[in-house]
């Protein structure tokens, strides 16, 4: 009987022990996780570096000066205008006389200094651009003349033409032939051709001296003496 009661007696102890934990306020767990990180937005940090200035800066000019591209002395020679090329001046004479005759023509220019301080003093050789081989010679344009007045003469004309640059006479033999197609000379003429002919001097007196459409003689009673037909 004694066993029961000390039975129910620890039972008792046990329970209001029990009751008394259960009636103690429970403590809150402590919080230990960190504090939540400020999540607000914050402005980075500017750490890329400024940009570099794109701004177009003209460029040092390193360029070499261009090469000397004139055509060498032999080639122009002493040619009146340094501006205009050797093939240039070529066509220039070329264009003075029929196609055939041009074609294979020599070709003469002025020196630099053109026909000097002629008619008071003779004026400077002439210079050859390019050799023909068919017995007439064209002559690029005269420099100090206001007109574009080549012309393509035959070897005997052609010493005709040499002899007034010279200031001497003409030759009193032989028959000469000169085109001047693009016109031009002395007193601006149309285009045409002119013939030299000494013998015949008498015979061109039966035409005036008067430039116009007809035949005409030009430096009449001199050695330069010679009819000029227009060829228009």
């Amino acid at each position: 009987m004694r066993h029961v009661k000390g039975t129910h007696y620890v039972v008792a102890l046990l329970l209001i022990a029990l009751f008394l934990s259960a009636c103690q306020p429970q403590a809150e767990p402590a919080n230990t996780a960190p504090p939540p990180a400020d999540t607000a937005t914050v402005a980075p940090t500017d750490t890329a570096p400024p940009p570099a200035d794109t701004a177009t800066v003209a460029p040092t000019d390193t360029a070499l000066p261009p090469a000397d591209t004139a055509a060498s002395e032999e080639e122009i020679a002493g040619a009146q205008e340094t501006d205009v090329t050797l093939e240039e001046m070529i066509a220039n004479a070329m264009s003075a006389g029929p196609a055939p005759i041009a074609e294979n023509a020599t070709i003469l220019g002025y020196p630099e200094e053109g026909r000097g301080n002629w008619p008071d003093e003779p004026a400077p050789e002439l210079v050859e651009l390019r050799a023909g081989d068919n017995g007439w010679t064209c002559i690029v344009d005269i420099p100090d003349t206001p007109g574009n007045d080549p012309m393509c003469l035959n070897d005997t004309y052609l010493e005709v033409f040499l002899s007034s640059l010279a200031l001497t006479e003409a030759p009193d033999t032989g028959v000469g032939f000169g085109y001047m197609l693009q016109g031009g000379g002395p007193v601006g003429s149309p285009p045409h051709m002119m013939v030299f002919a000494p013998q015949s001097n008498a015979s061109f007196n039966a035409f005036g001296t008067e430039p116009g459409p007809m035949p005409w003689i030009m430096y009449p009673e001199t050695s330069q003496q010679h009819l000029m037909v227009l060829t228009y």
